[in-house]
């Protein structure tokens, strides 16, 4: 008994220490990571921490007395130019009133008693005060109290007497300097003589919008403000300066009687605000940067667990075409598969018998399966991507389909206008352009669905995604020409995709500002609309056509960005260079189109005034999901598998329980890391849905908007009338329900439904298919399934392999099912098709008889090969290559034997029925059997030759002396096709 007894006490020891190690890692801080079930176990030590999730707040460079936080930092930013726009309405809405030289005076006096120290004198004295007060009749404090008023009387005499007949020219010199200001930053704007009307930035909104949209600007037209003020200033007679800013800030009450003096101050407290540095996305950064480290293996396990559907029979000539080179031809509409479908499984082999070169059996079957999951896990994009493609190529409308599209590296990149045959080289330079941005947008949108798969921010991504769609629509075929939009449905679609990112970035900015609840959207929709790039090239244009020759209609007057240059009337004029300057970088665009769109802005800021919200909202629960991510996991949460150690560890070795406790806590890691990585991957789904959303109820707001003026950039001629523009916005709408209706693909595939999104790419990428056609013909080539649509017809008939195969969650049974989907039962029958050949990899067990000649040592007997040798009848499987061609009810093949795992059962009936020794040469059996099928069966008769190396040892081992052995006989077997490699045409 204490032979059983001792293990048993050891086992059981080691089973509760590993209990209690793994209770005490999932209470402390140990970040649970994903490990893919074909993945090496992880290292036992503790993960890495992952980064803190920040907060733009956490990421500011905190100011003096804000301790860094961003929300105050952009209050002080809108208070500021709202303080500056008000200073200058007051002053310009005034009237001219008195002469402002007496109250310039009284506060220069009053700054110059403030640098003698007239401030201390009066804190003293109003010390005494409070004493004498409390001693009416202490002489001491009588005497001392007059004593500073004395002082106090001097200093001022003083500081008069230094002003004295020094405000007279800088009185004359601000009455002009009202007239100039008033005229030029407080009139009608959008004109060379005022760029801008910075009053209307009193408004709340339009300083939150100008704030968030070009900062840049704000401040540089609060330096030309108190540039312009620079030049009034008191000198006196110790060569001291003082500033009208110095001396507004001196008497407050001087500004209520001439409000022009406190613009200076206001004007320097603008762009004397710290910077923070304050990033857009620096929550969303540190967020992605979790999210990927951490669903990065997750994603990839998920895939090659429940993605591997592809059926591979007839891969190559089914699917990626018969092309020699992936890339193909152009015009070849395979290139649709190989380039976005099928990329990595097409490229593994440009030929399909090349694919021998990746291993046989399991390395094989792995390279192959490894391939088709990278590619399937892409599906959802890159259906959204040829969706995108679709539009674009019905926009172009440059003939052919999408597929035919291909960039000509031949032709020319712009043309020039003395060009011999303009009009052709324009249109191979249209082309051209268009293919590539073709590539570039579907390579926009596949990459905008995998960032949502990945957990990503969804309103940063549909950003990013707006940003590319801006940036590869626009294009110019003539050197000087004017640039061209490709689609005008994807530049309003990807303006408003681009909306809801700015919404959540700064809503809680803007609130803390306390505008009311509709000052707050339009804030919002005017910064967003200047801030996105697609936004801006629709609504930037915010200089009047009549004096910006940029955006006229002659296509030889465009090309310079800077409309309204002041060119300075005197040389030297400091004002007129600095504003000059400032136009040349910064043509103050953005702050014009601001208090442009400010007269439009209400009613599309009506319809998305609750939208915005539930973003925010949506955002929120992102963030938390994010946190939950890398915060440490709650044991209580999770239910631990069981522990498969068994009841009986009496017969286990120690290695195996330690084996069965590693296992129990890589599949309790995978489990909590699942768990959260779902909860985050869905609040990205839940804020695209909040996202899109709000962008298609803007899009909707845009269809009934009567001004046109308000969109430009849609306007073919000068003006254009709102029935050109609500079907341009109709369009877009219906592009981002498209995106919104590949969420639910999305959804599905984080529901694990795979047969669900194989049916919804299936169908979307049908329906793309037809809106590509731009004739009848197309069409009914496509719903054929022949045609331009060939390939992709290729993909849906295996679909429902790929529905089947989706729903199991258990790797092995996904292998066991692909398995048997490229060993089909039956392949025998493919064979029999009148003229039809067939190369296949499989195996013909049944039986053999013949003789042998053998050559080499035999036990004690040395073999020449002039004595011939009884094979008795004996079992057989041979696996090689079989070349087939079908008679109709039959066939006749020649098949190549490669190895034979049977070789051992051959036995020697001269010897007693001695079995031959087993060593790894003796699986090797080059042969052929030359060979007819039995009617329309799978039974075969024919001759077989095969050389069996080694065949005749006396004794096993790895490498024994034995005889080899050729032998020739007869053999009956059955056909079982493993793998379909090649199937030819069937005779017509």
């Amino acid at each position: 008994m204490r032979t059983r007894t001792k293990p048993s006490i050891v086992g059981f020891g080691l089973a509760l220490l590993g209990l209690v190690l793994l209770r005490d890692a999932s209470a402390g801080q140990v970040t649970p990571v994903v490990v893919p079930s074909d993945q090496p176990a992880p290292s036992p030590t503790l993960a890495p921490i992952a980064p803190p999730v920040t907060t733009p707040a956490a990421t500011a460079t905190a100011p003096p007395g804000d301790a860094g936080d961003p929300i105050q930092v952009h209050v002080g930013r809108v208070e500021s130019l709202t303080s500056l726009a008000r200073a200058l309405r007051a002053s310009c809405a005034a009237p001219a009133g008195d002469d402002p030289k007496a109250a310039l005076e009284k506060a220069a006096a009053r700054l110059v008693a403030e640098r003698k120290g007239i401030e201390a004198v009066e804190a003293r004295q109003k010390k005494l005060e409070q004493d004498l007060v409390a001693k009416p009749l202490d002489g001491r404090t009588i005497a001392a109290l007059e004593a500073v008023k004395r002082e106090r009387k001097v200093i001022e005499e003083a500081a008069r007497k230094d002003v004295a007949g020094r405000l007279d020219e800088p009185a004359r010199s601000l009455a002009g300097l009202r007239t100039d200001l008033c005229a030029e930053l407080c009139a009608g704007g959008d004109t060379a003589a005022s760029p801008v009307n910075l009053c209307v930035f009193s408004a709340p909104a339009l300083a939150n919008a100008a704030v968030i949209a070009d900062q840049r600007s704000v401040e540089a037209v609060a330096r030309y403000v108190a540039r312009k003020f620079d030049p009034i200033r008191v000198v006196l007679a110790d060569r001291t300066v003082l500033s009208l800013a110095e001396i507004g800030e001196a008497d407050p009450l001087l500004a209520r009687q001439f409000p022009l003096l406190d613009v200076p101050a206001a004007a320097t407290r603008v762009f004397t605000v710290q910077h923070t540095g304050l990033e857009v996305a620096a929550f969303t950064a540190a967020t992605l940067d979790v999210g990927v480290r951490a669903l990065a293996s997750f994603v990839g396990d998920r895939a090659r667990r429940e993605a591997l559907v592809w059926f591979l029979e007839r891969l190559h000539e089914d699917a990626c075409g018969p092309a020699m080179t992936p890339s193909g031809a152009p015009g070849d509409s395979y290139r649709e598969i190989r380039g976005f479908w099928l990329p990595t499984t097409c490229a593994l082999s440009t030929r399909r018998l090349d694919f021998a070169q990746y291993g046989g059996g399991e390395s094989l079957l792995g390279a192959l399966r490894g391939a088709v999951a990278s590619d399937v896990k892409r599906w959802p994009g890159v259906a959204l991507g040829l969706g995108v493609g679709a539009s674009l190529w019905a926009d172009v409308n440059l003939g052919g389909t999408l597929f035919t599209c291909a960039e000509d590296a031949s032709a020319p990149v712009i043309c020039e206008a003395t060009d011999a045959d303009r009009f052709t080289c324009e249109t191979r330079v249209q082309r051209r352009l268009a293919c590539g941005a073709e590539v570039r947008l579907r390579g926009a949108a596949s990459k905008l669905v995998s960032d949502l798969s990945t957990g990503a921010n969804a309103a940063l991504s549909l950003s990013h995604f707006g940003d590319e769609l801006d940036g590869a629509n626009g294009y110019r075929v003539l050197r000087g020409g004017p640039r061209r939009l490709f689609s005008q449905r994807l530049e309003v679609a990807a303006c408003a995709a681009s909306l809801p990112h700015v919404f959540q970035e700064y809503g809680e900015l803007v609130r803390q500002t306390r505008p009311g609840r509709a000052e707050e959207t339009e804030a919002l929709l005017l910064a967003a609309l200047t801030t996105s790039p697609a936004c801006f090239t629709l609504v930037g244009r915010g200089f009047s056509r009549n004096d910006c020759p940029a955006f006229s209609d002659r296509p030889d007057a465009t090309g310079s960005r800077v409309c309204h240059q002041k060119k300075p009337a005197v040389t030297g004029d400091v004002d007129a260079a600095l504003l000059a300057t400032l136009e040349a970088t910064a043509p103050l665009e953005k702050l014009s189109t601001i208090v442009r769109w400010s007269n439009f802005v209400r009613f599309p800021a009506a319809e998305i005034g609750t939208r915005w919200s539930a973003v925010l909202t949506a955002f929120e629960a992102y963030r938390a999901a994010a946190e939950a991510l890398r915060a440490p996991l709650d044991p209580k949460l999770v239910s631990p598998p069981a522990l498969q150690i068994g009841v009986d560890v009496d017969g286990k070795k120690i290695g195996e329980i330690v084996r069965a406790l590693e296992a129990y806590a890589r599949d309790t890691s995978r489990l909590a890391s699942q768990t959260q990585s779902f909860a985050l991957q869905r609040a990205a789904v839940v804020l695209a849905r909040a996202s899109l959303d709000l962008a298609v109820a803007f899009v909707a707001a845009g269809e009934q908007l009567s001004e046109a003026v308000s969109f430009p950039g849609l306007c073919k001629a000068a003006t254009c009338s709102p029935g050109e523009i609500t079907p341009i916005f109709a369009a877009a709408r219906a592009e981002l329900l498209r995106l919104a209706a590949s969420l639910e693909t999305l959804e599905a595939a984080l529901a694990e439904d795979w047969g669900r999104v194989v049916a919804r790419v299936v169908a979307a990428a049908r329906a793309d298919l037809e809106r590509m056609c731009r004739d009848e013909e197309c069409k009914k080539l496509c719903a054929a399934g022949k045609g331009p649509c060939r390939p992709l017809d290729a993909l849906a008939r295996h679909s429902g392999l790929f529905a089947t195969l989706a729903f199991e969650s258990d790797p092995a049974r996904i292998a066991a099912a692909l398995d048997a989907a490229a060993m089909p039962i039956g392949g025998w029958r493919r064979k029999n098709l009148p003229g039809v050949t067939t190369i296949s990899l499989g195996a013909f067990p049944g039986m053999f008889v013949g003789g042998e000649l053998r050559f080499g040592t035999y036990g004690t007997t040395t073999e020449r090969g002039s004595v011939p040798h009884f094979v008795a009848p004996t079992l057989t499987m041979p696996i090689g290559l079989d070349f087939a061609t079908g008679r109709g009810d039959s066939n006749l093949g020649a098949f190549v034997s490669l190895i034979e795992p049977a070789a051992y059962l051959q036995y020697d009936v001269a010897q007693d029925g001695r079995l031959p020794g087993a060593q790894v040469l003796t699986l090797l059996a080059p042969g052929v059997y030359l060979r007819a099928g039995l009617f329309d069966s799978p039974f075969n008769l024919g001759v077989y030759g095969v050389f069996r190396p080694g065949l005749r040892a006396w004794e096993s081992g790895l490498s024994m002396p034995g005889a080899h052995a050729l032998q020739f006989g007869v053999a009956a077997s059955v056909d079982v096709t493993l793998l379909d490699l090649f199937t030819g045409a069937a005779a017509p």
